[in-house]
């Protein structure tokens, strides 16, 4: 639990600076410089391309992970013959793609060319970019497996947004045209690429060399059928997380897609801690899996969901209460404060997500992995219906609403049925009393009275919040973790001599 622990930290700390540069990024840099219509081209084609690469490497993400006992030796630190099945896989899936995206180019580009021509012009980017973005999925579902989290979320977290940041001031200083930023644009994933390319290659973990000896007795068709569900897997849960607001341009255009974005933006903040723990805790999942630890299990799940939740619920809390100073302070917050109930309904989609743990993770180890794959599809369907429903009804809300709605479903289902196939479940008497501090700290948050500048109302109302919600935490000793980080601090920064 150490490890677990020290690298949430660190990733944790890593997500902060990411979310700060985020904030500079997309809520000042694409707000001040570009039009919603370019912010949306830039969101957009990025999700396109996500929804795809999850599609690519045919499920090796999770093959890595699952099998991993198989192809590493004991006493061996590194799998061999793992990475040379992934890039096999990758290399395919790709090929697949390419062969697609030619044969349906011109269907693409003309739906498109009327209902949003920017992204029209630009859709030929889609297949580079994608390439890129598979190189990098793979190589850090690799390093995830080796228990290597930090150092590609510094890639994807800090150095993509650092070099997008100059890439908009170079736009904004007429240093290059939107033709020019665009591919400049596509060459940062391949820069992020590259970069986790060779943190494979120093850690001397870039091995192709194939083990196919190791597909004998039964695995190799194992990994086929767990690969083939993995995939649809894999993209429906990406589907759920970026179709949005490629629907959004398709009903609305461009600019709604760039207003959501930048709303969305703000809502997803909160999941922080999920991101970097659930990452983190995969391959100690897989292998508690693998071992029968049901004690390891049962912890890491409801720790997971609890301090999580904690974090979460502050987050939104802060977020929220601070929502219309943050607006006030953004350029053009005008045009983008229209966006402020996608805010409340991302960040209830991403906390609820939250709450219910690593339930994925657990089910993706299980002998009912399948199952992962029935809801994922089901709800990625479901996404692109309520979507479809909404959208033209209830515009940026009807997005928001929609992922609110699917991401729910989704895990009522996982927990549910983790609780009544392997009898885990992650809630214990101190989830209840973490909610009931949440719902207390958003009361004193929303009556605090407010000041007349947006800036120092933020600081303040924030302090505030975050204070109350810590002492009622640590006082009722409602995580344990929480309290052993309090009393770490302490003694390193309070009790020295």
């Amino acid at each position: 639990m150490g490890t677990i622990r020290r690298q949430s930290i660190q990733a944790t700390l890593v997500l902060i600076i990411g979310v700060a540069l985020g904030f500079v990024l997309k809520l000042y840099l694409f707000t001040k410089y570009l039009t919603t219509a370019e912010v949306g081209l830039l969101s957009v084609i990025l999700d396109a391309a996500n929804i795809f690469a999850a599609f690519i490497p045919l499920g090796s993400q999770s093959i890595f992970i699952r099998y991993l006992p198989h192809f590493k030796a004991e006493g061996e630190s590194k799998p061999k013959g793992l990475l040379f099945i992934g890039a096999v896989l990758s290399l395919l899936g790709f090929l697949l793609f390419a062969l697609l995206y030619l044969i349906f180019q011109d269907q693409i580009t003309e739906y498109y060319a009327s209902r949003a021509p920017l992204f029209a012009t630009y859709v030929y980017l889609l297949i580079p970019l994608v390439l890129a973005r598979v190189i990098y999925i793979v190589g850090q579902s690799y390093a995830r497996t080796l228990k290597k989290n930090v150092f590609p979320l510094v890639i994807k977290e800090i150095l993509v947004r650092v070099l997008t940041m100059v890439l908009v001031v170079g736009f904004a200083a007429s240093w290059f045209d939107l033709d020019g930023m665009m591919i400049l644009f596509v060459i940062i994933y391949y820069i992020s690429g590259a970069i986790m390319t060779f943190y494979l290659f120093r850690m001397r973990a870039l091995n192709f060399k194939p083990q196919l000896s190791k597909l004998k007795g039964g695995l190799g068709r194992d990994m086929v059928i767990f690969g083939l569900f993995q995939i649809l897997a894999a993209t429906s849960d990406v589907l759920i997380k970026n179709i949005d607001s490629v629907m959004l341009m398709s009903f609305k255009g461009l600019s709604f897609a760039g207003v959501y974005s930048i709303a969305f933006f703000i809502g997803q903040m909160i999941e922080l801690p999920r991101r970097a723990v659930s990452q983190i805790t995969g391959p100690f999942i897989a292998e508690a899996m693998a071992s029968d630890d049901r004690d390891m299990v049962q912890s890491l799940y409801h720790k997971s969901s609890l301090n999580q939740f904690l974090v979460g619920a502050v987050m939104l809390i802060c977020v929220w209460t601070n929502l219309d100073a943050l607006f006030e302070l953004m350029p053009r917050g005008d045009e983008y404060i229209t966006g402020k109930y996608v805010v409340l309904f991302i960040g209830l989609a991403k906390l609820f997500d939250m709450s219910m743990g690593v339930n994925s993770n657990i089910l993706q180890n299980s002998p009912y992995y399948r199952f992962n794959f029935y809801t994922l599809t089901a709800l990625g369907v479901l996404a692109i219906g309520l979507n479809f429903i909404l959208i033209p009804k209830y515009g940026l809300n009807g997005a928001g609403i929609a992922t609110l709605v699917a991401l729910g479903s989704i895990n009522i289902l996982k927990s549910i049925y983790v609780r009544y196939r392997l009898n885990y479940q992650p809630f214990k008497s101190s989830s209840g009393i973490a909610l009931i501090i949440a719902i207390l700290t958003y009361f004193v948050a929303e009556y605090l009275p407010k000041l007349d500048s947006p800036f120092l109302d933020i600081l303040y109302r924030s302090s505030i919040t975050i204070g109350f919600f810590g002492l009622l935490v640590l006082r009722f000793k409602v995580s344990e973790d929480f309290t052993q980080l309090f009393k770490a601090l302490k003694n390193r920064y309070l009790k020295r001599k």
